[in-house]
C-alpha cells in the first residue's frame, strides 16, 4: 500500500509539472507570436513602397530599422525572462550588506524621469543579511522597475524605499504612489503568467517570491487601488540551520 501510494504521489507530482509547463509553453509562443505579426506587415509595406518607388523611401526605412530594433528588443527580453525563470540557479548563500546593495539600485534608477527615489534606512542589521547577492539584486530591481510602471504617465511619482528590523530579519520595503492592485487581483499577483500590464511575460513578481524562498526569506505586500502600493522583501539574519 505504500508502495502504491508513493506511485501515486509520483504520478500526480509528475502530472502536475507537465500541465505546468505546457501552460509556460502556450505563454511562450503567445508572447513571441504577439510582436511577429506586426513585424511581418512592416515588412510587406516596405517591400511595396519599394517596388512602388514610394517618395520618401528612405525614411519609410529608417523607421522600419527603429521599429524593428525595438521589436526585437521585445522578443529578446521575453526569451530572458522566460530563461531565467526556467534555469533560476541554485543560491549561493552569504553575508550581505542590504544598505548596499538597496543605495546601488537606487543610484542605477536615479537618472529615470517617471518617478523621484529615495532610500532609507533604520536597521541596524542591514549590513548582516543572509541570502544570494545576484538574487537580492534583481529581486529589488523588479519591485522598483514594477513600482516606475504603476505611475500614470501624466505625473511624476515618488518611490521610497525603506530597510528596517523586524522579529524574522530585515525588511525591505519599496513603496510607490502608482495606481495600486485592485481587489480581485491581489490573489493572482504572484503566479507565473500574470500581469496587470498590457505588455510583459508576468513573470516578473512570481520570480522574486522564487528568489527570495530559496534564500529563506519572503515576499509580501500591501495595496490601496488608486493610492499605491508597498511590497516587503524579508532577509533572515543568519545562515539556514542544517
Amino acid at each position: 500500500m505504500i508502495e502504491a501510494l508513493e506511485e501515486s504521489a509520483y504520478k500526480l507530482a509528475r502530472t502536475e509539472r507537465e500541465s505546468a509547463w505546457r501552460e509556460m509553453a502556450k505563454q511562450v509562443a503567445h508572447e513571441i507570436k504577439n510582436p511577429l505579426t506586426p513585424m511581418k506587415l512592416r515588412v510587406q509595406l516596405l517591400q511595396r513602397a519599394w517596388e512602388d518607388r514610394v517618395p520618401g523611401f528612405e525614411e519609410k526605412l529608417k523607421a522600419f530599422s527603429r521599429s524593428m530594433s525595438e521589436q526585437i528588443e521585445t522578443l529578446s527580453h521575453i526569451a530572458s525572462e522566460f530563461s531565467q525563470f526556467a534555469q533560476l540557479p541554485k543560491p549561493e548563500l552569504s553575508e550581505l550588506n542590504l544598505n548596499e546593495i538597496a543605495r546601488d539600485v537606487v543610484e542605477m534608477f536615479s537618472a529615470d524621469q517617471r518617478a523621484d527615489i529615495t532610500f532609507r534606512s533604520y536597521s541596524t542589521h542591514a549590513v548582516k543579511v543572509y541570502a544570494d547577492r545576484g538574487h537580492t539584486r534583481r529581486a529589488i530591481v523588479n519591485l522598483v522597475t514594477n513600482a516606475l510602471q504603476a505611475i500614470p504617465e501624466h505625473r511624476r511619482g515618488h518611490i521610497d524605499i525603506a530597510v528596517r528590523d523586524c522579529r524574522q530579519g530585515v525588511l525591505l520595503r519599496v513603496q510607490d504612489d502608482g495606481q495600486g492592485i485592485p481587489e480581485e487581483m491581489k490573489p493572482r499577483i504572484f503566479v507565473p503568467n500574470f500581469t496587470t500590464k498590457s505588455t510583459g511575460t508576468g513573470l516578473g513578481l512570481a520570480m522574486v517570491r522564487n528568489m527570495m524562498n530559496l534564500s529563506g526569506g519572503a515576499v509580501f505586500f500591501r495595496s490601496r487601488h488608486g493610492k499605491g502600493s508597498s511590497f516587503f522583501l524579508r532577509f533572515p539574519t543568519a545562515p539556514p540551520s542544517d
